[in-house]
């Protein structure tokens, strides 16, 4: 005997049936509970069922997307079911964890062949700022900025500051002790620009008086769901 189901919208199964509701929600980051993740449930006649697109607004919540969908899975009686799941776009967040970076040689100049403190690695608390945005043209619209990296007087990259290199040892020592290498321009939020432009372009500071950060790695980017991208960007206090 054939397995038979009432068909609530009267067009034998042809738009997909919600059956979860309320929706499954999770939360994937405990200190951002706007970061949302809906599961909802659908039944649809097999020949009709085509996937959805990315994008598509979460009938629960105007700010959730269409992120994935499951293959549909026989549901008896001609019918398929299948999982949409929608999310929002997390809020950016600060992560800590420990990572290894390679600290530059001091020399007093270029061409000098003595060092006044050779380079090393140590492994340090590193800060990693988390920025998230949908968009469906990452290579337009994410933004990768590079990592810390010393240049002598020709632009080469270079393990060591010095007299001549960008930046230079004393604003190098300056970024170790807090002490602005420049004349102050403003505070913007957790940076400090400083008249040289150096601080504003290579790394972020603790603030006046505290070690200044230096960015450790390229920024990374990966996709965190759907058209959800997710970069991340490493620091470490300068030592």
């Amino acid at each position: 005997m054939a397995i038979t189901y009432d068909d609530p919208n009267g067009d034998n199964w042809a738009t997909a049936v919600r059956i979860t509701d309320p929706a499954l929600t999770e939360y994937p980051f405990p200190q951002d509970l706007t970061a949302i993740i809906y599961k909802i449930d659908y039944v649809q006649n097999a020949s009709n069922f085509t996937p959805t697109a990315l994008d598509t607004v979460c009938p629960d919540s105007g700010s959730a997307f269409l992120v994935d969908e499951s293959n549909p899975r026989d549901a008896k009686g001609g019918l398929v079911r299948f999982t949409r799941i929608f999310a929002t776009v997390p809020a950016n967040r600060t992560e800590f964890a420990t990572g290894s970076f390679a600290f530059p040689a001091y020399k007093t100049d270029s061409a000098s062949t003595t060092l006044l403190r050779p380079t090393f690695t140590q492994t340090s608390v590193v800060k990693i700022d988390y920025v998230y945005l949908k968009t469906s043209d990452p290579g337009a619209d994410l933004t990768i900025s590079a990592k810390f990296q010393p240049l002598d007087d020709v632009a080469n990259k270079v393990d060591f500051v010095a007299s001549d290199t960008t930046p230079t040892l004393t604003e190098y020592q300056n970024y170790v002790t807090g002490t602005p290498g420049g004349a102050l321009l403003k505070e913007d939020g957790d940076k400090i620009l400083l008249e040289d432009g150096v601080d504003a372009i290579l790394m972020e500071s603790g603030g006046i008086g505290t070690a200044t950060y230096l960015q450790s790695k390229e920024t990374r980017v990966r996709r965190w769901k759907g058209n959800i991208w997710e970069t991340s960007t490493r620091y470490v206090y300068a030592l």
